[in-house]
């Protein structure tokens, strides 16, 4: 999970490759130029907006979803993220009743990954989809394997029910939820695990120019370009 910057790029390559540690907070079309906070060796984000020219721009800021273990966005120390790891792992240790939300690639691993740890534990996933990760075009062998796998840990799955309450984030008190369907469901923990949504605040702008000399898009972001804007897309050619 955390990979040093200095064991980032392969030796040879430090003599063209500089890893500039920041926070983008714009990018000019004008001037080809990506604004920046530097993020210093106390994990502080500078005040101070700084400037990296480019000729080429590759946007490969991801996606973002809902996830147990997520630390705070804005906080950059390593020490954040393990000690948010570690107070959901004491959590979940503690609980005899796991909820996970979500029936998602995030969800079924969490689910998954705690009743191979915990055989003893009720793990339940949740999900709206009529079954799990949904919506993927994924093979029915996957999907037979998946089930299967799940079935041998004992992992309790209810597809095609909604929750009736909305919650915000993790729950870490015992409750008991209830679905659209009037099923009633047991939990010393809830576990949200859902939500995909990209990280676009910078290719918003960067959209309406988006051409053959535009800037090359990678991973979730082409994506959603390209299902957003499937016209543009044939037309322009957006490279990934």
């Amino acid at each position: 999970m955390f990979i040093p910057y200095d064991n980032a790029i392969p030796k040879h390559a430090t003599k063209f490759v500089r890893i500039v540690r920041g926070v983008a907070t714009q990018v000019s079309a004008d001037t080809n130029e990506v604004s920046y906070h530097a993020i210093g060796s106390d994990d502080k984000e500078s005040e101070t907006t700084e400037k990296l020219k480019f000729d080429y721009l590759v946007l490969a800021t991801g996606s973002t979803y809902s996830v147990p273990i997520k630390p705070d966005s804005r906080d950059y120390a390593r020490s954040a993220t393990e000690a948010k790891l570690q107070e959901v792992r004491d959590h979940i240790k503690k609980a005899e009743k796991v909820l996970v939300v979500g029936g998602g690639a995030v969800g079924c691993e969490v689910a998954a990954e705690i009743k191979a740890k915990y055989p003893s534990k009720l793990v339940t996933i949740v999900d709206a989809n009529k079954q799990l990760i949904s919506g993927n075009n994924l093979r029915d062998k996957f999907y037979a394997y998946l089930n299967a796998s799940l079935e041998k840990l004992d992992v309790r799955v209810i597809l095609g029910e909604r929750l009736t309450e909305r919650l915000s984030g993790n729950g870490l008190e015992k409750r008991t939820l209830r679905t659209d369907k009037g099923t009633a469901i047991e939990s010393d923990i809830q576990l949200l695990c859902g939500g995909f949504s990209p990280v676009a605040t910078l290719v918003q702008e960067m959209a309406v120019w988006a051409g053959e000399e535009a800037p090359f898009l990678a991973g979730e972001l082409a994506a959603v370009l390209r299902k957003k804007q499937t016209g543009f897309t044939k037309e322009r050619r957006l490279k990934r």
